[in-house]
């Protein structure tokens, strides 16, 4: 017969958490998968804000708890909170400047744009 030990698929750890190895932080990754969908979607603007915000958010709860050690991921944390930032930024950005233009528009044509009015305005750049 053979001395190899039977297979197990989930190694035996003892009693003691000192040597379990820290999970990984669930918020960390959400916030780095909400941080960097709110870059391409900054275009929507809306989705931009929303997904930038709860991937700040996530962002946060993810280095409180990896703080001390207690879970891992603080990396993916601080990365989520800054392609968080990153989106939001993007989207408020282009959310000001179309704001702006549609004002502007607004200003030229002397009343609220009709939608062939608006589409004049933004490919003759006003």
């Amino acid at each position: 017969m053979s001395d190899i030990p039977p297979y197990t698929s989930v190694p035996e750890w003892p009693d003691d958490d000192s040597t379990r190895p820290a999970r990984r932080s669930g918020s960390a990754i959400t916030a780095v998968v909400l941080g960097t969908l709110a870059i391409p979607l900054a275009l929507t603007v809306y989705l931009g804000v929303l997904a930038g915000l709860l991937g700040l958010v996530f962002g946060i709860v993810g280095m409180l708890r990896t703080r001390g050690g207690r879970a891992r991921g603080r990396g993916m944390a601080v990365t989520g909170i800054v392609t968080a930032l990153v989106g939001l930024a993007v989207a408020i950005t282009l959310g000001v400047l179309s704001l702006q233009t549609y004002r502007d528009c607004e200003a030229r044509v002397g009343h609220r744009p009709t939608r062939a009015e608006w589409t004049d305005c933004v490919h003759n750049r006003i």
